[in-house]
């Protein structure tokens, strides 16, 4: 049963996963695609260095689910 900081945190990552896919969105109609992969990945790797230190089991499952991460940023 998830504790209630670990649902206050998993609600702060659906967020800012999903200003990430907006700035992406946004963003990457005045610049190069290669740059905003790059610039998106970047954010990407700091957000999960962030967990890391706040939550290990869930920068853990995050980690997991990598491909979701990977989608995310560079879709086919």
């Amino acid at each position: 049963m998830p504790t209630q900081s670990t649902k206050k945190l998993k609600s702060a990552i659906e967020k800012n996963l999903a200003n990430l896919n907006l700035f992406k969105n946004i963003f990457c109609l005045r610049i190069s695609q290669n740059l905003c992969s790059v610039i998106t990945f970047i954010t990407l790797i700091n957000l999960t260095a962030y967990l890391a230190t706040v939550n290990d089991n869930i920068s853990i499952s995050l980690l997991k689910s990598k491909e979701l991460f990977l989608e995310l940023i560079f879709p086919e």
